[in-house]
């Protein structure tokens, strides 16, 4: 009874959440161990060379953010995790999309920077402002896009025109999600630097837990209805019912302190 109460005690659960929040950090910097470098490193100018280094380091940040926003998208359901599996597992079952989504932002980000510089420099420097809307609109996008390939099987193109739509549709929830990234960094540049030991994982955590209607969403308007017989096979998978595109990721998941885990389906 007394380790039952332990178990459920606030502190208990308050430190299980500071572990979480620090393990799935430490993981997502392990993952991003050149970008971590090169971040550091310091260089007198910036030549073609350095800005190729720079764009590749970024690469692997599309599937460590995925595997993150994965696995506090479990802790918002389940209040629950096996963080280093959970973590592993979700990074190797998203890295092909999510690596494909992240490098077309990259280069979509690119050309937009390269045309901000030229524009700069010419008559037309009135639209260079644009160039900037959209890149933030690329990187708004992204903040929905990695929470959708983390939870669904679901096509490419699909993953583009469903982040971009919501990235419109609900714009209070686009400026929420940009403006915790904004506040985040504040509060590691301007209060304590203890945060950067936590801040990712928070970061996702907070959009996962305020996107969590929207997958819902998608869920319920873009996954179709199996059959009877699909549904006695695995009834927490969903399809679309002409193309067979989608599918939701998450099987039933357990209850708090229950030993068991969540896992994805097979693809």
């Amino acid at each position: 009874m007394a380790s039952r109460n332990l178990l459920d005690s606030p502190l208990y659960n308050v430190l299980n959440y500071i572990y979480w929040f620090l393990m799935g950090n430490i993981f997502f910097f392990i993952m991003n161990i050149p970008l971590i470098f090169v971040s550091l490193a310091r260089v007198s100018s910036v030549d073609l060379g350095i800005v190729i280094i720079i764009f590749v380091s970024f690469i692997p940040l599309g599937p460590a953010i995925t595997a993150l926003f994965s696995v506090m998208g479990k802790l918002v359901r389940t209040k629950d995790l096996f963080i280093m599996k959970d973590y592993f597992g979700a990074y190797k079952k998203n890295f092909k999309q999510s690596l494909l989504v992240w490098v077309i932002d990259l280069a979509l980000i690119a050309v937009f920077l390269v045309d901000i510089k030229y524009f700069s420099k010419t008559p037309y420097s009135f639209i260079v402002p644009f160039f900037m809307v959209l890149i933030v609109l690329v990187l708004a996008s992204s903040l929905y896009a990695f929470p959708i390939i983390s939870r669904f099987y679901m096509r490419t193109k699909d993953v583009f025109v469903l982040s971009l739509y919501f990235t419109i549709k609900k714009i209070h929830i686009t400026i929420f999600n940009v403006a915790i990234i904004i506040i985040s960094f504040f509060i590691i540049y301007k209060v304590s630097s203890v945060f950067i030991l936590f801040f990712v994982s928070v970061i996702c955590f907070l959009i996962m837990f305020y996107n969590k209607g929207i997958l819902k969403e998608i869920e319920l308007k873009t996954v179709g209805e199996t059959s009877a017989d699909s549904e006695a096979e695995n009834p927490d998978v969903w399809h679309v019912p002409d193309d067979e595109t989608v599918e939701n990721k998450t099987e039933a998941e357990p209850e708090k302190n229950e030993n068991n885990d969540e896992n994805k389906d097979e693809q």
